[in-house]
């Protein structure tokens, strides 16, 4: 902050408050609410992200993030535009398919055969939505394992060694 307790927050000049005390904390508040809380321009910003990574997944395809990366950022994105009052009801119609064109083609493939399956069979979006991200969630989780599992051993050599960074400490002599 500068001196003159100006300092340069989201593009503009904004007075800041050079003291906070418990007497003017809710007015502070308040003020940086009102300046800088803008739900309307929030929610655009959420879904022009969430339209970034769809074109980028158009253009990069194969360059895209990784799956873990992907159901972060959309699960920070969709808590995001929940606490501005953006619940599943509204937005659930378009949601759905923008996070499918995200996806890596073999995820949309596995949860493609599930929803022919019936794990997905419902009749509201906004539960076709969660269940994609519960899909998402424990696809996730489970290539988490799978590379968890895989990489607990190291091939070095012609041979298979425990590795290091996993072991435990205890070494049997």
């Amino acid at each position: 902050m500068a001196a003159s307790g100006r300092s340069r927050v989201g593009g503009c000049d904004v007075t800041c408050i050079r003291s906070i005390t418990t007497e003017n904390y809710s007015k502070a508040i308040q003020q940086l609410k009102a300046r800088f809380g803008w739900k309307d321009l929030l929610v655009q910003i959420y879904m022009r992200d969430l339209l970034s990574l769809v074109m980028k997944n158009a253009i990069d395809g194969k360059n895209s993030p990784d799956l873990a990366t992907l159901y972060d950022m959309f699960e920070t994105k969709l808590r995001a535009l929940k606490s501005l009052g953006r619940t599943k009801e509204k937005f659930a119609d378009f949601m759905e398919p923008l996070v499918e064109s995200c996806l890596p083609e073999s995820v949309l493939h596995a949860w493609e055969r599930g929803r022919i399956s019936g794990f997905a069979d419902d009749s509201t979006s906004q539960k076709s939505l969660e269940k994609l991200m519960f899909f998402l969630r424990h696809k996730v989780e489970s290539e988490e394992m799978i590379k968890l599992a895989r990489e607990g051993f190291v091939k070095n050599g012609g041979s298979f060694k425990r590795n290091k960074s996993t072991d435990n400490g205890s070494h049997v002599g």
